[in-house]
């Protein structure tokens, strides 16, 4: 009687490059809004901006805040001839002279409404959708998902060997032929 060759399992999981490339297309996915310039005055109350400082307007920054970043991003309250006003939310540690006992020591994100003269500002940007960037991110993602789907399927058939094969040799023979 004839002995059956093991089933060797196909592989149903994505493969490490197949992860990557998701990493991949989830990092540029973020490349699809471009900070467009404005004038400050073209906005409404509400929109979302970011704002980049001039030195001197990070030093004031500092006076507040621990941040050092010269980009501020946050929601525009008003706008003047000599102003800008947004509530941020920026990222400090909470440390004991500033903030209530129940949260000394803490970190977190703080919501802080910001004033800065227009001396202070370089530029103001808000986001912009850029479509050609989309569209290749969106290209890219279904390329990789159509890849995935292919491999867990094995749609593309098995390039790894496996399946039945010839079996074990046969026994030899016992005793004069």
């Amino acid at each position: 009687m004839a002995r059956e060759a093991p089933i060797r399992m196909q592989r149903t999981v994505p493969t490490l490059r197949s992860m990557k490339a998701l990493a991949l297309i989830a990092v540029a996915s973020s490349g699809c809004y471009l900070p467009e310039p404005v004038d400050p005055t073209s906005l409404a109350a509400g929109e979302n901006l970011r704002v980049l400082l001039t030195p001197d307007g990070l030093d004031r920054l500092r006076e507040i805040t621990p941040n050092d970043t010269r980009e501020v991003t946050g929601r525009l309250v008003n706008v003047t001839p000599d102003s800008l006003t947004l509530t941020a939310r920026l990222s400090v540690p909470l440390s004991a002279s500033r903030a209530p006992a129940s949260v000394a020591g803490a970190s977190g994100d703080l919501r802080q409404t910001l004033s800065f003269a227009r001396a202070d500002i370089q530029q103001v940007a808000i986001s912009k959708l850029h479509k050609g960037r989309t569209a290749a991110v969106v290209g890219s993602a279904l390329v990789v998902v159509g890849i995935l789907i292919a491999e867990i399927f094995d749609f593309g058939g098995s390039t790894t060997p496996g399946g039945p094969g010839p079996g074990p040799p046969a026994p030899a023979p016992i005793g004069p032929p």
